[in-house]
């Protein structure tokens, strides 16, 4: 079991904080894989396959911190500065 399925399972109780707990252990994990996959074409190059799979993670990667930037901009509110 993962950890992220340990978290899911306590999502019953606490199920904001289980899921931000639970999307930073797979931005973890997506990361540590990337950094795996770089450092092994570094080293001694990769098969198409984990050329592909590099390709793949590299853009859930980017879609991933996209979307985040956009919830997190949703959230701002643009104010007019007081008026003195």
């Amino acid at each position: 079991m993962s950890i992220c399925t340990a978290v899911s399972l306590a999502a019953c109780r606490l199920p904001e904080k289980a899921t931000i707990m639970c999307e930073v252990t797979e931005m973890k994990e997506l990361i540590d894989r990337i950094n795996q996959l770089y450092h092994k074409s570094q080293a001694e190059g990769l098969t198409e396959e984990e050329k592909r799979e590099q390709a793949r993670l590299r853009r859930e990667y980017v879609d991933k911190v996209k979307a985040n930037f956009r919830t997190e901009m949703a959230g701002v509110k643009k104010t007019d500065p007081p008026v003195q």
